[in-house]
């Protein structure tokens, strides 16, 4: 609240004047103020009440949740809640939380907080906050979906973009690609028959894009000739033990 004046007023003519008025400049709770009247007849009244001031606006801090990756981003929507502090006549109320949701780069929320006493607190702002809902793009480009090979050494080839948060891991079958870079490479050695296979891509938010296949091995077959009879016949160049 402003400064006070307290100041007296009789009821009745007085013998002798009232109180002059008293102005309270100090700050603090239940300061006590008194008066005194006489009237003609000699009697007396006090009166006396008591003063709360606060002039002093509160502090504000605003916190968040949840907390960002390690790289300073979120996949999902951050609240930003405000909490205020007041020694005197304490908070009566703060913003609002404001929750964020939208994609996109150092974002933030503003609040304040109000005593008591009506005194508002400057605005406090939380910056620096990053948001990206969007998984990356992946694609394989080679080898197709149900391709059978016949070598068991495989040279997958694709691409991994994201243009928000960037990539912060790469993968195929659990193994980190060594480059994070697009167009992206690996190798595999597969096994005779089919061989699933797991790529996956991951950004700096968290999100994760995965593309799964399955590719054949399929060993060539060895022509082999009796060197007597001259008779051909084929074998399997893998003869499990």
């Amino acid at each position: 609240m402003t400064r006070a004046t307290v100041g007296y007023r009789a009821c009745e003519r007085s013998a002798a004047p009232c109180p002059a008025p008293v102005s309270i400049t100090m700050e603090g709770a239940n300061q006590q103020v008194s008066g005194t009247v006489r009237d003609i007849g000699g009697n007396t009244s006090t009166v006396t009440v008591a003063i709360n001031l606060d002039e002093t606006p509160p502090t504000v801090m605003a916190s968040r949740l949840p907390a960002a990756s390690a790289a300073g981003w979120n996949n999902n929507n951050v609240t930003v809640t405000f909490i205020g502090n007041d020694g005197l006549s304490g908070i009566a109320a703060c913003s609002a939380p404001v929750t964020v949701g939208t994609e996109g780069r150092n974002q933030g929320a503003s609040g304040t907080c109000t005593d008591v006493a009506g005194n508002v607190s400057p605005p406090v702002t939380l910056t620096g906050i990053n948001i990206d809902k969007t998984p990356p793009v992946l694609t394989v480009t080679s080898p197709a979906n149900g391709a059978t090979v016949t070598t068991s050494a495989l040279t997958l080839n694709g691409t991994a973009t994201d243009p928000l948060s960037g990539l912060a891991a790469l993968t195929c079958n659990g193994i980190g690609v060594g480059q994070l870079q697009s167009p992206f490479s690996c190798s595999l050695n597969l096994n005779v028959g089919a061989n699933p296979i797991f790529v996956s891509a991951t950004d700096a938010a968290g999100n994760t894009k995965t593309f799964d296949l399955s590719v054949s091995y399929t060993p060539p077959a060895i022509t082999s000739v009796n060197p007597n009879t001259g008779k051909q016949w084929n074998c399997d160049a893998y003869s499990p033990k």
